[in-house]
């Protein structure tokens, strides 16, 4: 996951959480006591006293036990990710060194050696020493008639 996408993520969680901050400190407009209905659609701030139950279920976290739990779980998709990426574009050293010895073992084509190099240069320079020479002699018997 990208820097990127990484702020934009912690950017969107803060925005909630400043909202939801708003809105616990927003005075309260019904007592959740006596007018305890929510439907599924509704967000209700409902405080919640110690020794009486609640009136609805679920799981309350303190601000800093959510922000590391929003933090392991960023760290989390962000490791999936690299292992992604180490898994597609990783080779294994042994299929590597494979690679290589075969290809040291594989007999080199005789156009490809360096002795023949050398010598299809050396004949090259030659043949064209040669022609140089000719053509320098048929210049010069040229200019004598």
């Amino acid at each position: 996951m990208s820097s990127i996408a990484q702020v934009t993520i912690f950017c969107f969680v803060q925005a909630i959480l400043v909202t939801n901050v708003a809105f616990a400190q927003a005075p309260d407009q019904t007592d959740p006591v006596t007018d305890p209905v929510v439907d599924a659609q509704t967000i209700a701030v409902v405080p919640a006293q110690e020794g009486k139950p609640a009136k609805f279920t679920g799981l309350l976290l303190t601000e800093e036990y959510f922000t590391e739990l929003l933090e392991a779980d960023l760290q989390l998709d962000l490791t999936k990710g690299e292992l992604r990426v180490e898994k597609k574009y990783s080779i294994s050293l042994e299929t590597m060194y494979k690679k290589q010895l075969d290809k040291a073992l594989k007999p080199t084509p005789w156009y490809k050696t360096p002795s023949f190099n050398r010598w299809l240069g050396f004949s090259i320079g030659v043949v064209v020493t040669g022609f140089a020479v000719w053509g320098a002699t048929e210049i010069v018997k040229a200019n004598d008639s």
